[in-house]
């Protein structure tokens, strides 16, 4: 299953990124990416894995 981000997630994404390699060094932002996108991709194929979150996402869960 496949998942897809808006584009304010999309910087967002770079922004923690930008920041996680400023503080943290290059290495340890490629780690936590890379760990963003896992979960993202464990979300995509489970997505009753987690708790709908109405007041983030602005979407309505299943019925």
């Amino acid at each position: 299953m496949s998942y897809r981000t808006t584009k304010r997630a999309d910087q967002d994404i770079i922004d923690i990124y930008v920041h996680g390699a400023t503080a943290f060094g290059v290495d340890q932002a490629e780690r936590y990416h890379e760990g963003m996108v896992s979960v993202f991709e464990l979300l995509a194929e489970n997505p009753h894995l987690a708790a709908c979150r109405t007041c983030v996402s602005g979407v309505a869960g299943p019925a």
